[in-house]
């Protein structure tokens, strides 16, 4: 397989694993698509501060500006762990059902 064709396949599920992570599915049924993202919409102020302080240290390293799929990766590198984080969190300080 080619490795573009390669890079590009784990990309796709890259950005797929970080939005299924990120993405609120309690009550799936009586709430909207804009409320189910709110989780993802609250963190992603934190996840991109997080990869600016990354990429600029990788930046300081290397001396040459990262690619923007690099810096992608990254992203949803830190989103996922963050999300799987604050997930943990919520599901944690959740009073118990029933």
């Amino acid at each position: 397989m080619n490795y573009i064709l390669k890079q590009t396949i784990s990309l796709v599920l890259l950005v797929s694993f970080y939005l299924l992570t990120n993405v609120d599915f309690r009550d799936w049924q009586n709430t909207t698509i804009l409320q189910k993202s709110y989780h993802l919409l609250r963190l992603a102020p934190f996840t991109a501060g997080a990869t600016l302080l990354t990429v600029a240290f990788f930046n300081r390293q290397n001396a040459e500006k990262m690619k923007w799929y690099k810096i992608l990766r990254i992203y949803c590198t830190i989103g996922i762990l963050m999300g799987l984080f604050f997930g943990l969190y919520y599901y944690v300080s959740m009073p118990p059902v029933g």
